[in-house]
Formats: C-alpha cells, structure tokens, sequence
C-alpha cells in the first residue's frame, strides 16, 4: 500500500503562498494531536496557553507521548498561537489539507 512520506504538495503549497518556513511547513505536515475532551466548553478557546500532556488524553487513544506533546509545543510556539482557539484552528486546518493529500493521492 501507497504512503504519502514527505510528500504532501498542497499542503506545503497552502502554507508557503501564506509565507511561512520550510520548518512550519514541515511542521504542518505531521498528524497534529489536540486535547479534545479537554475542551468542554467554548471558554477552553480563550485559555492562553497549551494545556499539559495530561489534557491530550483521551478515552480511545489514552496518553500522548512526550514526543507529540513537544510536537504540540512546538507547533503553538512557531505559529505564535495566542490561544487554544488558534491552536485548535491550526489543527483543523491540517488535519483538512492532510487528508486532501490522501484523497488526491490514492
């Protein structure tokens, strides 16, 4: 069976017509990890920092490595998320342009 490996063209190509780096795009590329039942209500978007490895657990996949919280770190730092509301946009946005990439491909 086919997989993408590194490459992901649209995804790269939405995000460097934005004018980010090779690093954010690379960035971009990767499946993203979200606190989902973390957030319970619309005030958890307005929260100004990434909460801890502890919230990213969930009752289907349990805890997250440390390895995809430092993922989430890094991608809330160098796309200067102000919020979780941000960060969960992000997510969004990638998870979309990375399953695009599926679509096209296979």
């Amino acid at each position: 069976m086919k997989n993408l490996g590194a490459n992901y063209p649209i995804t790269s190509k939405y995000f460097k017509d934005q004018g980010y780096s090779n690093e954010q795009i690379t960035l971009a590329c990767r499946k993203g990890v979200k606190p989902y039942e973390y957030i319970d209500s619309q005030d958890r978007f307005l929260e100004i920092k990434l909460p801890s490895i502890h919230e990213f657990s969930t009752y289907l996949s349990g805890k997250i490595s440390q390895e995809d919280y430092l993922y989430a770190q890094k991608v809330w730092s160098e796309f200067e998320c102000k919020n979780l509301d941000e960060y969960h946009n992000f997510y969004l946005k990638t998870d979309v342009l990375n399953l695009v990439e599926v679509w096209t491909v296979f």
